[in-house]
């Protein structure tokens, strides 16, 4: 075996072996295992092996291959495989992640965003969101929550980051709700980008355009009348998709999302530092009236985020998963759930944690 060969060898048995080590040291990594359940195997050039992952317990065994596996990770370029491993740099992941990587997946309706979960490609998937400079803020649309600067709220927030922003660029559509064929939401209210790095955008003209303040709140204004929950911030693969890259911070995604076709559904499965990104907005909080709830689980379909469950045949809110869109609320017909701004502060510190992470001017 080559020297080459031999040293990626090696990377990919310490990989192998580490992983109960890391489970017993990192809580969240050991929650992310617990959760899991996928038989994985791997072909590395000439070098094989396998991981099982089965109700938080694991299991792996090198040079040989398991029957019918969930997924399938093949690398034939050596060079890859050993930067991969050897948790190479942000610059290489970028260039090369999900493209020399052929990931097999045999489970129906596997969501992409649960490979993150596998050691391995933990750090690739880390790497490649850039996930310690990423944000990203769900807004409510409540009209309980009131108004903020005699608007109402999400309007208020929304029309902070347009007003300020030096450039803007509209999706001509939603490729989320074009792809799923949504049924519940209009298509043509697509994404907004803002900042200098719109300028980069590397999309065919039927994409998407350069636009006005104007055009950006006018669009805003739809999309709230249409139900959709504004999600903004500094997200890399919004930058990598739209072809802005590099991310030098001057780019904010503003989409805006419905809870039936929006890729955010998947962001529930994916590692905790990935989750993590997304972040409830300051000053919101949500709560349920266990006595006036009658269990009968609306709340629960709404919720992308998996943010509500039924125990003991009564509604509970998950604070570590919920991410105060309001949908459970909407939903509600006993009016048993409630959102609301215990500080009006928050709304300063959002704006002020957002720019923190990304300029739009």
């Amino acid at each position: 075996m080559e020297e080459r060969e031999l040293q990626v060898r090696m990377l990919f048995c310490q990989m192998l072996a580490d992983v109960e080590q890391y489970a017993n040291a990192d809580e969240d990594y050991r929650n992310d295992i617990e959760g899991f359940d996928a038989r994985v195997q791997w072909e590395i050039g000439s070098t094989k092996g396998y991981q099982v992952f089965e109700g938080g317990k694991y299991s792996f065994k090198i040079d040989a291959e398991i029957e019918d596996p969930d997924i399938t990770l093949r690398l034939n370029d050596l060079d890859v495989a050993r930067k991969l491993l050897g948790g190479e740099s942000e610059d290489f992941v970028v260039n090369n992640f999900g493209r020399e990587i052929e990931i097999v997946i045999s489970q129906k309706d596997f969501p992409m965003m649960k490979l993150s979960r596998i050691p391995g490609l933990r750090t690739a998937f880390e790497a490649f969101l850039d996930h310690k400079k990423a944000t990203g803020t769900v807004i409510p649309i409540n009209k309980s929550l009131g108004t903020f600067e005699n608007q109402v709220l999400p309007l208020a927030v929304v029309d902070h980051f347009i007003n300020k922003a030096s450039h803007i660029f509209l999706m001509n559509y939603c490729r989320c709700r074009v792809v799923h064929n949504c049924k519940n939401h209009d298509h043509s209210i697509g994404c907004t980008w803002i900042g200098r790095g719109v300028l980069k955008i590397d999309v065919s003209p039927e994409i998407g355009r350069l636009a006005t303040k104007e055009e950006a709140l006018t669009r805003s204004r739809l999309a709230y009348e249409n139900g959709l929950v504004p999600t903004l911030g500094r997200l890399r693969g919004d930058s990598f998709v739209m072809g802005a890259l590099p991310d030098t911070g001057c780019f904010m995604s503003l989409c805006y999302c419905c809870p039936c076709c929006c890729i955010l559904g998947t962001w529930k499965y994916a590692a905790k530092p990935l989750r993590n990104i997304f972040q409830r907005m300051e000053g919101v909080s949500v709560r349920v009236d266990r006595e006036t709830c009658d269990g009968c689980g609306l709340c629960t379909e709404v919720c992308i985020f998996d943010g509500m469950k039924m125990v003991d045949g009564k509604a509970l809110i998950d604070q570590d998963r919920c991410l105060g869109c309001g949908r459970c609320e909407r939903e509600c017909p006993n009016d048993a759930i409630s959102i609301a701004i215990d500080d009006y502060k928050g709304l300063d510190k959002m704006i002020a944690r957002t720019e923190s992470y990304v300029d739009v001017t």
